[in-house]
């Protein structure tokens, strides 16, 4: 009797082990199937963002600089025939290539430089300054909207290394001289503000205005003169200049 009940009881006990062994076997081969399955999905995302989108991107920030040079050649010079059209139309596709070159060349450098500025802001000592992270937060948020690349004219996106590198200056500077800054900071806040607020309501009424336009550009051109002269700016650039634009809007 005793052997019977050591042998049932070994019996139960193997076919125990053996049905763990297979939950775990099956277990195991799910979390395979799991991992085989995420690493996939990776890897085509990676070769998406890798291959796919700057393909596009490209496609349309070049798209959109070719219209902002045929647009602008047509200010300079209106199109009034079907052969001037195809010569203007021929002399931009020659310089397609270059373009394209030009575009994935400032791309690189403006991912670069913001790389470089994130590494910087993520520096404990300037968590001293809330107030200049901040106007700098919201700075960059405006600069790098979702789809700047496709947005912004590249005659613009071109400045966008030299702002941002003038952004890392701001912050080599802000501990000599805290007060400067934040004189600075909420003058242009002012005129930002009257930027927005007009930009809204040109926007309302389906308007348009390219020297509302320019204004925002030179605000950007401000900082750099501000914080970053050594940068140098495209023309001159000063808080009464400003004003003197802002009035004659």
């Amino acid at each position: 009797m005793k052997g019977r009940a050591a042998l049932a009881l070994a019996l139960v006990l193997l076919a125990a082990l053996f049905s763990t062994v297979a939950r775990r076997t099956t277990t195991a081969r799910a979390l395979l199937r799991e991992i085989r399955a995420s690493f996939y999905r990776k890897l085509f995302l990676a070769f998406v963002a890798a291959a796919v989108v700057p393909v596009v991107l490209l496609a349309v920030v070049t798209r959109n600089y070719v219209a902002d040079q045929m647009r602008a050649n047509v200010e300079q010079e209106a199109v009034r025939n079907r052969k001037q059209f195809e010569t203007r139309v021929a002399k931009g596709k020659m310089r397609l290539m270059d373009v394209a070159q030009e575009i994935c060349r400032i791309s690189g450098e403006i991912l670069v430089e913001h790389q470089a500025l994130r590494t910087k802001l993520s520096q404990p000592q300037y968590a001293a300054w809330p107030r200049a992270l901040a106007d700098i937060r919201g700075q960059l948020k405006e600069l790098l909207a979702p789809g700047f690349l496709a947005i912004v004219a590249f005659e613009r996106l071109k400045h966008y290394p030299r702002y941002i590198r003038a952004i890392a200056m701001r912050l080599d500077k802000i501990a000599s001289n805290p007060e400067r800054d934040a004189n600075w900071q909420q003058q242009l806040a002012r005129y930002w503000l009257g930027y927005q607020t007009k930009l809204v309501t040109d926007r309302a009424r389906g308007v348009r205005d390219p020297k509302l336009e320019e204004m925002r550009w030179m605000l950007e051109e401000l900082r750099v003169s501000l914080w970053a002269q050594q940068l140098k700016t495209p023309y001159p650039v000063s808080f009464k200049r400003v004003e003197k634009y802002w009035s004659e809007l």
